[in-house]
């Protein structure tokens, strides 16, 4: 009961107890490691979890347990491993097959991450958060219908999920369905999911959208909320651009470059800044600046052709 009300300090204390008086208690060691995961410590836990499954090697719990400690400190091969494990035991048991699904797609393995996601699916239907993580592996697949189609289920589930409609945003904006995205990150943070990460992707469909004015509000409340990054200070190049504020344009730009050299995009938008001033020459040697970074790019490449047809060098811009 003290562990189930989150009493984990006190919940700690008594399994210590009963492991006093009796060190082999698998279930006493199963639990005290869950709580040492969960306050922390999951290293500590991964020990205490494994000699449980040394005494009693039949408990699906304990390895769906032991795959949560481990994915938690990153060891994403062991912690399916030894999910599955789990799951061989009891093919049912479904905090094991949903770990497993985190674990397979934080290794990048999005179509086992597919599979075990369907799975928890076929055992219970109604689980908004599972149909969203079924979204984003398939999303990563390339599967975008299929992914919308996850999505918009998880919403008719719980139509203020704002993972969700954040998700859903993002599949739109990769898509280029601008238009539809940005009410839907707005939607999101309405909700309550991460104001910072929907304010990103508006200032990035306002930008794709020309929305200057728009994005502009959402750069400043981003800087009240204390960032300051090479990609918000390139979004804010473009707007300030756009707007007609050359100046501040520059500033943003060079700010963006001091605090990440090689950020392509902010070299390739500051490329084409100093090419819309007529500042040839130190667009050249931005635009080297740009190869350099991305030499497999065709926007790098095609900004420095632009430097060269600015400079009169049309063989080289052909090149």
């Amino acid at each position: 009961a003290l562990h189930n009300e989150g009493m984990i300090a006190e919940a700690m204390a008594l399994y210590s107890e009963v492991l006093s008086g009796d060190p082999e208690n698998s279930n006493a060691l199963h639990l005290l490691g869950l709580c040492n995961h969960q306050s922390g410590d999951s290293e500590s836990g991964i020990q205490l979890i494994r000699k449980a499954i040394e005494l009693c090697p039949g408990e699906a719990a304990y390895y769906s347990n032991l795959g949560v400690c481990l994915k938690a400190v990153g060891r994403f091969e062991e912690s399916v491993s030894v999910l599955e494990s789990g799951i061989a035991l009891d093919a049912e048991f479904m905090p094991a097959i949903y770990n497993a699904g985190e674990s397979y797609s934080l290794m990048g393995d999005f179509e086992n991450g597919e599979r075990c996601y369907r799975r928890v699916l076929e055992l219970q239907p109604q689980l908004p958060q599972v149909w969203n993580n079924l979204g984003i592996c398939l999303a990563k697949q390339n599967k975008g219908e299929d992914a919308e189609q996850a999505y918009h289920k998880a919403l008719e589930l719980q139509s203020d999920y704002g993972l969700a409609l954040y998700s859903l945003g993002v599949l739109k904006e990769e898509t280029n369905r601008c238009g539809e995205a940005r009410p839907l990150f707005a939607q999101a943070m309405r909700f309550g999911f991460d104001e910072s990460a929907c304010l990103r992707h508006l200032v990035s469909v306002c930008v794709q959208e020309k929305s200057g004015d728009e994005a502009l509000g959402y750069i400043q409340r981003l800087q009240e909320l204390g960032e300051d990054s090479a990609e918000l200070n390139c979004n804010l190049g473009l707007v300030r651009q756009s707007l007609g504020d050359l100046e501040d344009a520059r500033i943003a730009f060079e700010r963006a470059l001091s605090m990440d050299p090689d950020n392509l995009d902010a070299l390739i938008n500051f490329t084409s800044y100093l090419i819309s001033v007529g500042e040839v020459e130190d667009a050249m040697e931005m635009g080297k600046r740009c190869v350099a970074a991305g030499s497999e790019n065709a926007v790098a490449r095609n900004v420095m052709g632009s430097v060269y047809r600015a400079n009169g060098d049309l063989e080289l811009a052909e090149e």
